[in-house]
């Protein structure tokens, strides 16, 4: 959506914490309703798991949902500032970005609570 707005002048630099408390609200709502339910599947339905690992990975979920949002909404906005293609930010940059912090986080979250 960010980039669409940007191509129709919808949206620019100047919009930066509009579209930053906007995909925070939107991340955390998705990444709650999915941490919810990714614990209660993991911990009922494999409790062989068991409910410390049921909330590493959900957290995970949840931070990793966050930072995606933000990434991908706010990474056009930074090419823009740097007077590059948006539309050239969206797809492999950040996907490998997110690709490479979600692992990371993981590990972090694993290492601290198991």
């Amino acid at each position: 959506m960010v980039i669409r707005g940007i191509v129709v002048d919808d949206m620019g630099v100047k919009d930066f914490v509009k579209i930053l408390w906007k995909e925070l609200r939107v991340s955390f709502l998705a990444g709650s309703v999915l941490f919810i339910v990714n614990t209660l599947r993991i911990g009922l339905f494999m409790p062989e798991v068991g409910w410390t690992l049921a909330l590493v990975v959900s957290a995970t979920v949840f931070i990793i949902i966050t930072l995606a949002n933000l990434v991908g909404g706010l990474l056009p906005l930074l090419a823009l500032a740097m007077k590059q293609d948006p539309a050239a930010m969206a797809s492999p940059l950040i996907t490998t970005v997110i690709d490479a912090v979600s692992l990371t986080v993981y590990f972090m979250i694993a290492a601290a609570v198991l």
